[in-house]
C-alpha cells in the first residue's frame, strides 16, 4: 500500500509548485528548514496545489541553500496561475513553515502569505485556512531536521506518514521540539 502511494506522489522542489493530476493525485515537498509549504485545496473539484517557498534573505539577497534567488510570492503567483477559474472556487490553506521557520520567521513569510491570499480572494476565487488544524500531518526527518508533508487530493487528507514511510522522523505531536 504505502510503495503504491509513493508512485502517485508528485513532489515538489524548493522554489516550485505542482498541482495533483489524475495520475499523481498525491502532492506534498520535503526538507523544508528555512522554507514555507503552501498547500491550496479546491474539496469540490479535489484538485491540490503545493508550493515550497524558498525564503531568501530580503536585506542582503542571498539565496537560501543555493537555490535561485526568487520572491516569494512570485512561487505563490506560480501556484495561483494553475487555478482553473471558470467557475467560483473556494480553496482551503495551510501554510507549513520549515523546522527552523517555526522558531524564528524575521520576514515575516507566514504574515505575509496569509495577507497575500486574503488580498487576492475575490468574487471568483476564495481562500479560507483550514478548519481542522488536528489532521495535518507533518513528518521532520531527524537525518536533516526539515518538515515533509503529503496531500491526497481524491480524500482530503494528509498521508505524508504512509508517503515518507522509511525515513527516521520525530512526531510532531510530540513534546520534543
Amino acid at each position: 500500500m504505502k510503495e503504491e502511494l509513493t508512485k502517485l506522489f508528485e513532489k515538489v522542489d524548493c522554489n516550485s509548485v505542482a498541482i495533483s493530476t489524475p495520475e499523481k493525485p498525491i502532492v506534498g515537498t520535503e526538507g523544508l528548514v528555512t522554507c514555507f509549504g503552501l498547500l491550496l485545496y479546491d474539496s469540490e473539484a479535489h484538485e491540490a496545489i503545493v508550493a515550497h517557498i524558498g525564503v531568501e534573505d530580503d536585506d542582503t539577497h542571498k539565496a537560501i541553500a543555493g537555490y535561485p534567488n526568487i520572491k516569494w510570492y512570485k512561487i505563490v503567483n506560480d501556484a495561483l496561475d494553475l487555478i482553473k477559474l471558470d467557475k467560483k472556487r473556494i480553496f482551503k490553506y495551510v501554510i507549513i513553515p520549515g523546522f527552523d521557520s517555526k522558531i524564528s520567521d524575521p520576514h515575516k513569510i507566514k504574515e505575509k502569505l496569509i495577507r497575500y491570499l486574503t488580498n487576492t480572494s475575490s468574487d471568483i476565487i476564495e481562500f479560507v485556512p483550514f478548519e481542522d488544524n488536528s489532521n495535518i500531518d507533518i513528518k521532520i526527518s531527524l537525518e536533516f531536521l526539515s518538515n515533509q508533508f503529503a496531500f491526497d487530493s481524491r480524500s482530503g487528507k494528509f498521508v505524508s506518514h504512509d508517503v515518507f514511510y522509511g525515513m527516521d522522523y520525530i512526531n510532531i505531536n510530540s513534546k520534543s521540539r
